[in-house]
């Protein structure tokens, strides 16, 4: 361990298996649906569903939705071009990006 070319090749190494361990929305996305797809009764599907919906910031209860005083209902009413300006474009990339690996 004391030689430099075998030190690099173990830091490489640690890089790669930190990297391939790397728990990434996508993949924890990916994993939502998984949970969804082998459900066996409606209650587990739900709560995969509301976990997915938790993990994208999404859910159903009437707290203001990341403290700027918008409710679900008023999200509800809102139209999609307005749901779009409210999410920005990096949040709907990200969106669309995670949907297209599903």
């Amino acid at each position: 361990m004391n030689h430099p070319k075998m030190k690099e090749w173990s830091a490489n190494q640690r890089l790669q298996l930190d990297k391939d361990a790397a728990y990434t929305l996508r993949r924890c996305h990916w994993d939502h649906e998984q949970a969804k797809l082998s459900s066996l009764t409606a209650s587990e599907f739900l709560i995969a569903v509301q976990s997915q919906m938790r993990l994208h910031g999404l859910t159903q209860v009437t707290k203001s939705v990341n403290s700027s005083g918008y409710t679900t209902a008023n999200l509800r009413s809102m139209s999609d071009a307005d749901l779009v300006k409210l999410l920005g474009a990096d949040r709907i990339a990200q969106l669309s990006a995670v949907n297209s690996c599903a």
